[in-house]
């Protein structure tokens, strides 16, 4: 990586995005299996970080079924500037029992930076992310990594 001392481990930051739904289109397996095939289009502000404020933009294609579920895509960050960048994402999802019986999905992944254009262009990193579910249509990314400028 450049800019950091050899040896050195990379500064970790945390930034966070609540998306709400713009396009959903869903096909359900027949057969009896609940799995339902999802792509994705979901869009919100960004929190925090070198990318505070810009427009976020999730490009997905989701596998849900009873207990599990499973997605990958693009994220599309549009930045005040007009620098735009892209990462890749995956997560998997598993149904964990609550003390009261419920299920309750616990979403968690990976993100890695693809590219960049404009103010953008150098931007690199990678880290984990915890996908919340605060309602039946928002999606909260809570983003931990590393990303440079």
């Amino acid at each position: 990586m450049t800019g950091s001392k050899s040896g050195a481990a990379p500064d970790i930051l945390c930034f966070s995005a609540l998306l709400c739904p713009v396009d959903d289109r869903s096909l359900m397996l027949e057969g009896g299996s609940g799995i339902a095939i999802r792509l994705v289009q979901r869009e919100g502000r960004v929190v925090g970080g070198p990318l505070d404020g810009s427009l976020m933009t999730e490009w997905g294609l989701h596998e849900i079924a009873p207990g599990y579920g499973e997605g990958q895509g693009f994220l599309a960050f549009a930045h005040s500037s007009g620098g735009k960048a892209y990462f890749r994402f995956n997560w998997t999802g598993r149904g964990v029992v609550r003390a009261d019986g419920e299920l309750q999905p616990v979403m968690f992944g990976a993100w890695s930076v693809h590219s960049g254009s404009g103010c953008l262009a150098a931007i690199a990193g990678a880290g984990t992310v915890a996908i919340g579910i605060p309602s039946e249509q928002e999606r909260d990314w809570q983003f931990t990594g590393a990303l440079s400028l």
